[in-house]
């Protein structure tokens, strides 16, 4: 969606608000594979064929992209972050945002998922 205020102003891109739990719906190629970073929403569906890392990517599929990417340093270049904001499709609730920051990310989960599917 977009919003105008001002004919002489670039329209500003007004994203849709999500919780943890509708993320989570989208854990798989059929359902769409959405994931979280820094409290917004990417849909990444497009990009799993593409992600250099194969389908490792598919470990965050419906929750926090944070646990991985801390454990591959080459996700903290500018350059990967801009290929993630052209798959963005919403924002987590304000009150998601701050449940995130409570537990720190999200990382028990992505961590106990890694742990157990025994990637490196």
């Amino acid at each position: 969606q977009c919003e105008q205020t001002d004919s002489s102003k670039s329209p500003v891109h007004v994203f849709s608000q999500y919780t943890r739990a509708d993320v989570k719906q989208h854990a798989s190629l059929a359902d769409r594979v959405w994931v979280t970073y820094a409290g917004e929403v990417f849909d990444i569906t497009e990009f799993v064929e593409l992600h250099p890392g194969g389908n490792r990517i598919m470990l965050a599929a419906g929750g926090a992209l944070e646990p991985f990417w801390a454990l591959h340093g080459v996700h903290k270049s500018k350059h990967v972050n801009e290929i993630l904001q052209e798959y963005k499709v919403g924002e987590l609730r304000p009150e998601e945002k701050i449940k995130a920051e409570d537990r720190g990310g999200g990382a028990s989960r992505g961590s106990e998922r890694l742990h157990v599917e025994g990637a490196p």
